[in-house]
């Protein structure tokens, strides 16, 4: 063999050893710190302000459609969160009107990215309201209890995000719905129903 060339077999190997035990280092050294990464740190509470387009009914009655805002406040207990929140809304179809929706409840979430959460959770509550037209005889109302499934994802910051929820209210309740006589109001109690589509911030 040539010598020139040989040593240059020699070299090459000796780097190819030399990188190999490089790597190895490398590894023993990552792999650990790696594995004994923490997800990102789920809080301890957070806040949420939200706008929100709603419909609430007892069955038999006309629904009523609702535009408004919602706030809550949670804390965390283990993988659970507690949570209380108020919902006011204004009527859409009536010149005046309200309903509050006051609710607590559970709620659970993702926590594997820093940006970004998955949640579901499950609420009861009231319901109260009432509204209708200057020009008619009476208030239209609608009272109840509830329960509330609820989903919805967020995004943004590891501290602030955009929230994204959907929630289904069903119930029990009694509603009027003023005619324009007496002889047509609705006043039926029963099966209460609805829905709420919720954008709004969350601060954790």
């Amino acid at each position: 063999m040539v010598p020139g060339f040989s040593a240059l077999v020699v070299g090459a190997r000796l780097a190819t050893r030399v990188g190999v035990h490089r790597l190895a280092v490398l590894a023993v050294l990552i792999v650990p710190a790696v594995a004994s990464a923490e997800p990102p740190s789920p809080g301890v509470f957070y806040a949420t302000a939200a706008g929100c387009l709603c419909g609430a009914g007892v069955r038999g009655v006309p629904s009523y459609g609702l535009v408004g805002w919602d706030l809550a406040l949670a804390g965390r207990l283990g993988d659970w969160w507690l949570r209380g929140a108020l919902m006011r809304t204004q009527f859409i179809q009536g010149t005046y009107g309200y309903m509050y929706e006051p609710h607590v409840g559970v709620e659970r979430r993702t926590y594997d990215n820093p940006h970004a959460s998955a949640f579901f959770g499950l609420d009861a509550g009231m319901l109260t309201g009432s509204g209708g037209y200057e020009d008619s005889i009476g208030d239209s109302k609608i009272r109840g209890g509830f329960v509330m499934p609820r989903a919805g994802i967020e995004g943004g910051f590891e501290h602030v995000r955009i929230r994204l929820s959907l929630e289904v209210v069903l119930g029990y309740g009694h509603a009027v719905d003023v005619g324009d006589t007496p002889d047509q109001t609705v006043d039926k109690t029963g099966f209460m129903r609805g829905g709420n589509l919720e954008l709004g911030f969350i601060v954790r």
